[in-house]
Parts: structure tokens; sequence; C-alpha cells
């Protein structure tokens, strides 16, 4: 998880080269979640990876998953 000076955490899960993000997720603990969300995409192309964005806490772990599909 990469933190921030605004004290946000993030977590990034991306997918192998062909492939596209077709869902996501995190898994966490002690962690006050802002958002959980597809990215990477634009207007024309899908999603190429999951990012989770979280208040940062005393004893915050957070891993962010993709569920990556061709």
């Amino acid at each position: 998880m990469v933190i921030t000076a605004s004290g946000i955490g993030t977590a990034t899960a991306t997918c192998p080269a062909g492939k596209f993000a077709v869902g996501g997720g995190f898994q966490g603990l002690s962690a006050d979640i802002a958002s959980s969300l597809p990215v990477g995409g634009s207007a024309t192309t899908p999603a190429t990876g999951w990012q989770v964005n979280t208040l940062v806490l005393p004893l915050t772990e957070v891993t962010a998953f993709a569920v990556c599909a061709p």
C-alpha cells in the first residue's frame, strides 16, 4: 500500500497483459475503505486493474485484488 501526504492509502492490483478487470475488491485489517473501483481503462477500453483507497489508521493493512479475463 502507498500512503500519500493526505493520509490516504492506496493499493492497486493490475491485470496481466492482454487481460482486463471484470471485477475486484480487497481484503483488509482495521481499514476504513474510502473507495474500491476499477482503474486503467478509458471511455473506449475496459479497466486493466482494481484500486482500493483507505484512510490510514493504526494497524491498517489492505490488499487489492482484480478478477481478470481476456
